[in-house]
């Protein structure tokens, strides 16, 4: 019996590609070593995954909510494999949330990790994150801005800083970013503070 149960969805980049198999080393493993132990966390990332997978609000998505607090990073495959519009990725990402809100979950959406992006596939990748931090996924209880911690410094924020996959340094990067927006209080975080340690 656990008090919280978190999770995270998303792609590859989410199950951990780019650390060592078994390591632990990945983004999700290092923000869930954290939490206290009476927390379970699931990470439910899937090679190729892409939000308009979840977005059919199929067994999968309904794995994520079982979960009290759920994290949701998807959006890389929908643009690099299937050459979506940012309008097509937005319209998926607010599905996902209301389907997750709907079951009950504190819901925390993280911005599209860079992957090297080019031509209109960049284009879209910074529409879709500028709109995420503009507030234009409605009913996110928090934001976790992804990308600003593994993207290379602007004007080249589209190119990855640690790989498309990032390695354990860059997974290592993203959970301190993570834990330390909680420990200073970022509002951008309340609720997941307050989803892990059951305070406001």
């Amino acid at each position: 019996p656990v008090r919280r149960h978190i999770g995270f969805i998303g792609d590859s980049i989410t199950q951990g590609i780019g650390t060592e198999t078994g390591s632990y080393a990945h983004w999700a493993a290092r923000i869930a070593a954290r939490c206290p132990a009476d927390c379970s966390a699931w990470d439910m990332g899937s090679g190729y995954a892409r939000a308009a997978d979840a977005a059919q609000d199929g067994a999968w998505l309904a794995r994520a909510k079982t979960c009290d607090l759920v994290h949701v990073c998807f959006g890389v495959n929908d643009l690099y494999h299937d050459k979506r519009t940012a309008d097509g990725v937005l319209a998926d990402l607010q599905t996902i949330v209301r389907a997750l809100k709907h079951a009950g979950c504190t819901v925390i959406l993280l911005t599209v990790p860079p992957f090297d992006w080019d031509g209109s596939k960049k284009i879209y990748w910074y529409r879709i994150n500028d709109a995420i931090r503009a507030g234009a996924i409605a009913d996110i209880d928090g934001l976790f801005d992804f990308a600003a911690v593994v993207g290379q410094p602007a004007p080249n924020a589209h190119l990855a800083k640690y790989g498309g996959h990032p390695d354990a340094a860059g997974c290592q990067a993203v959970a301190d970013a993570y834990w330390a927006a909680i420990d200073r209080g970022d509002p951008n975080l309340a609720a997941a503070r307050a989803g892990i340690f059951g305070t406001e």
